[in-house]
This record gives C-alpha cells, structure tokens and sequence, in this order.
C-alpha cells in the first residue's frame, strides 16, 4: 500500500501537467490491484480555484478549510516546492519517498511499486 500526498495547485502550471500522469498512474496501479491512495493538499487560493481544479482528480482532498491541518503537514515534510508528491506507508505513516513525482514519472507503470528510496 502506498498513500501519496499530492502537493498541487489550479494556478501551478507544472502541477496541472503532471495531474493526468498521476491520475494514468493512480488508475493503472488500482486496477492492477496495487492499492494506491492520493490525497490532495491543496495550495490553491479560494474555494472555488481548489473545487474547480479537485473535480477533475479521482482521489481523495484534505478540505480545503483546513488551512491549519494543511500548514502542519507542510512543516513536518519540509514542503518548499509544487507540484510535490509524497509517497507514504500508510500501515506506519514512514516517508517513502518525497520524490513521488519523479519516481511516477520514471516507473509509470509501476514495476517498482510502492517505490521506497
């Protein structure tokens, strides 16, 4: 199992080109029977920016109301940067990999999964 946390915006345009990989990539490893779960930290501005730009992904979203859940998480990753992808153990909370993005663009297909560093 892996969760990756998906630091991304609507105004980031690196993000919105590395979205539909991550989405090919979330539903190859799913359907494959690989369980991989995305949550999305949003660094959007508004409400609106975040739900217009959430709707196109298939994963799960910290609320974009939680601004001081969102804060913590970045302080404890040492968040400097999007899009950022951290990929997560999910049975014990360790860090995998705080390369997730370039690890999904290297392996899209997943012959490495659940990609730890």
């Amino acid at each position: 199992q892996v969760v990756g946390l998906y630091f991304s915006a609507e105004w980031c345009t690196p993000c919105k080109c590395f979205t539909p990989s991550l989405i090919d990539v979330y539903s190859r490893m799913n359907s494959q029977g690989k369980k991989m779960e995305v949550i999305l930290i949003s660094g959007d501005r508004t409400e609106r920016d975040f739900q217009h730009y959430f709707h196109q992904m298939p994963w799960l979203a910290l609320p974009f109301s939680q601004r001081d859940i969102k804060e913590a998480i970045e302080r404890e990753i040492g968040h400097d940067s999007m899009p950022l992808l951290v990929l997560v153990d999910p049975r014990d909370g360790k860090i995998l990999s705080k390369q997730g993005r370039k690890v999904i663009l290297e392996d899209p297909y997943g012959d490495k999964f659940p990609w730890r560093d």
